[in-house]
């Protein structure tokens, strides 16, 4: 289900930012062959879908690839799984739902890895999400095969999925030199969540050393384009003033645009905010709202808050009957 604040606010964002990419997102070749118009069409919602996903609009991302779906492309039923199961893209994670097109995809297994056999990026890439997610079986070191080989044709999304596993150490060693190159080479293609990777690498010195203002250009790149985690990053940079003059008026205006979509650790800076009067005036109840918005999204220390300040509000108000 789509998040209610997400829901009023997208058509503004999205206005303000392109809905393709920063990359040429071309369909595989092979699939458009002996395809009737149908075929043919699925096949362009379903790069349409990733052009709008690939560029932080949600709301048309869903749309063409439920449309795609619907003709029974298989690589949508994988965009929609990813999409149900992760609750991260302004939508809530809906595990009915992901089991829905979870249970498509496994019944197409033959389907993804015959395209990936056919060595295009997008089917190396899909095949590789498949392992990664765990979809059939959970396989890092395969998954971290088929990234590889589609990072090779320098794929933004398989560069910036291959770089989290040398991160992580999943499917390779660990290793956060090879991560930071393979951030960069996606980032400075223009791919919104390795620009948010690489800002974190530089940030935290990890693979490279310590540097703020390439960390601020990187978030500022990623949030322009749309990415929640990355907004929610520039509102705790000027917040706590790391590299920058600190600035409560600027952090507010990014975790707004974080929080509205859904982003937990933005409602729960905003929060923090109102209690206690960082660059807005002190009102506890629409600090209890958003400690209360990021609570739902499973953050603990924000349910801890709103009991915090309930107890506070029954305290004042027995002490005033």
């Amino acid at each position: 289900m789509l998040k209610t604040a997400w829901t009023k606010c997208c058509n503004l964002i999205a206005s303000r930012r392109s809905s393709e990419p920063g990359f040429v997102v071309l369909a595989p070749k092979q699939d458009k062959k002996n395809l009737d118009g149908a075929g043919k069409q699925a096949i362009d919602e379903y790069v349409q879908g990733l052009k709008h996903d690939y560029s932080c609009n949600w709301l048309g991302a869903l749309d063409c690839f439920l449309k795609s779906a619907k003709k029974s492309y298989p690589p949508a039923y994988l965009s929609l799984f990813l999409i149900y199961s992760s609750g991260q893209r302004g939508y809530e994670a809906d595990d009915e739902e992901a089991e829905i097109w979870k249970q498509k995809i496994i019944k197409n297994m033959k389907w993804f890895t015959d395209r990936a056999a056919l060595g295009d990026p997008i089917s190396l890439h899909n095949l590789a999400d498949i392992y990664y997610e765990g979809i059939q079986e959970q396989d890092f070191t395969k998954a971290a095969k088929y990234y590889q080989l589609a990072a090779d044709h320098r794929f933004p999304p398989s560069q910036c999925q291959l770089g989290r596993c040398f991160q992580y150490g999943s499917g390779v060693p660990k290793n956060p030199e090879k991560s930071f190159l393979y951030y960069k080479r996606a980032a400075d293609q223009g791919y919104p969540r390795a620009q948010y990777n690489l800002a974190w690498c530089y940030q935290y010195g990890s693979g490279t050393d310590q540097n703020y203002n390439a960390a601020l250009k990187y978030y500022s790149l990623s949030a322009d384009r749309g990415y929640a985690p990355a907004q929610y990053s520039l509102g705790f940079l000027y917040q706590t003033g790391k590299g920058v003059e600190q600035d409560f008026m600027i952090a507010i205006r990014y975790h707004e645009m974080a929080g509205v979509q859904g982003n937990a650790h933005a409602q729960n800076s905003l929060g923090i905010c109102y209690e206690f009067g960082l660059g807005v005036s002190k009102d506890e109840d629409k600090a209890r709202e958003h400690y209360q918005l990021a609570s739902e999204s499973g953050l603990i220390e924000a349910g801890n808050s709103v009991k915090r300040i309930k107890s506070r509000q029954e305290i004042i108000r027995s002490n005033t009957i």
